[in-house]
């Protein structure tokens, strides 16, 4: 009996994950980082306040006012999720996993 792709095991989608609660849904995101292909609408004042990197990146000479997006390709989303979360006052969760990886993402960005 042959295999066909109906048979064949489908992959796993993951679930969409909500990235309007960075500043999208309050209509006050003013710049998008890009993700594993995911835009994230944020706000990029509270990015520049909360990290030493996205201050530098934001307010330095490494990016034109005009540009809007930033991609971070060596960053996953796994990760950079509950760094959003922890730093958005408004979401404040606790970092109950790996607090090295989340305070290293404040600072290696």
């Amino acid at each position: 009996m042959k295999s066909t792709d109906i048979d064949a095991p489908k992959p796993e989608i993951p679930p969409a994950i909500d990235v309007s609660m960075f500043g999208e849904s309050s209509g006050l995101a003013d710049i998008t980082l890009i993700i594993e292909d995911v835009r994230i609408p944020v706000i990029s004042d509270l990015l520049a306040f909360t990290s030493p990197v996205f201050r530098a990146m934001l307010n330095g000479d490494g990016m034109k006012k005009e540009q809007n997006e930033i991609q971070l390709p060596e960053k996953r989303l796994e990760s950079f999720i509950p760094f959003l979360r922890c730093i958005y006052p408004d979401l404040k969760d606790r970092i109950t996993g790996n607090v090295h990886l989340t305070i290293y993402l404040m600072y290696a960005v």
